[in-house]
């Protein structure tokens, strides 16, 4: 395949960020190419599907939310115990890069701590770039700095253009269930044509939820039981989905039996 000429900096933003297009326009008002990541899809392939047939990039300039040592790219959250299974994409992603090419992550707190210096230092190592992050809360309440750098990094950009823009990159916090000590809190979320966000989650072994957000809380949608499916508990496994139609698909994973002849199998769910 023939190599593209390589714009010299590239600008991702994640739209899980509140506001992201006051955020997308300033930056190409600044003339910058830019890629935008769907919430849905895991960020790492999307973003090394978008810069296919590039090369040579001198900086990547990432707008996503994050947490000290946690970086959210699209559907996938990033950290410490997660960079192990995309280490072979992060690869990929460092050849796209010049030989002093960056990664600038403008995330809130991301290399906050030990946990954050820990991830740059892995990000750096895995992908052979300059990487730079920040550790304090990057963009409004905060700023657009970012303190901590790995390297030597020749990329900037005019964050003057930004300021106006309102956007905070921090990952927040929910609590949508309080769970006992031996109960585990197993969740997935979605998003519909709309922008809704619809949450499924585990209750107790008996017990699912579908639940959908209406700007300033979780709103009980459905509850699923098992005197509704005919099974004796669930599992940990579970996962939703939403068509073109706006139709929800679950599945979760059944469990019938505790002895070594229980059986097993996926349940599914289609609400419209």
């Amino acid at each position: 395949m023939q190599k593209d000429q390589a714009p010299n900096q590239i600008f991702v933003i994640d739209q899980r960020i509140e506001n992201y297009q006051a955020l997308l326009q300033a930056v190409e008002d600044q003339g910058m190419k830019t890629i935008l990541l769907h919430p849905e899809r895991d960020g790492m392939s999307q973003l090394l599907q978008a810069l296919e047939g590039y090369d040579d990039i001198q900086g990547l300039h990432i707008f996503s939310h994050a947490a000290p040592g946690s970086l959210q790219l699209g559907s996938t959250l990033l950290n410490q115990a997660s960079l192990a299974n995309h280490a072979d994409l992060f690869s990929q992603l460092g050849l796209k890069l010049s030989d002093s090419g960056d990664l600038l992550f403008y995330g809130c707190e991301l290399a906050l701590g030990d946990e954050g210096d820990a991830f740059i230092q892995s990000v750096a190592e895995l992908t052979g770039a300059d990487v730079a992050a920040s550790d304090d809360i990057t963009g409004f309440g905060g700023n657009w700095l970012l303190e901590k750098q790995i390297g030597k990094i020749e990329s900037s950009f005019d964050s003057a253009q930004v300021e106006d823009t309102h956007v905070t990159l921090a990952i927040t916090e929910d609590t949508v269930h309080t769970y006992s000590s031996n109960t585990w809190a197993h969740a997935s979320l979605a998003t519909d044509s709309t922008g809704k966000a619809y949450l499924l989650h585990k209750i107790d072994s008996y017990n699912l939820v579908l639940k959908s957000w209406n700007g300033s809380a979780w709103v009980d949608e459905h509850q699923i039981s098992t005197a509704d499916t005919g099974n004796t508990s669930f599992s940990d496994d579970l996962d939703i989905s939403i068509d073109g139609n706006n139709n929800i698909h679950i599945v979760y994973r059944p469990s019938d039996g505790s002895t070594i002849d229980n059986t097993r199998g996926i349940g599914y769910g289609k609400y419209d």
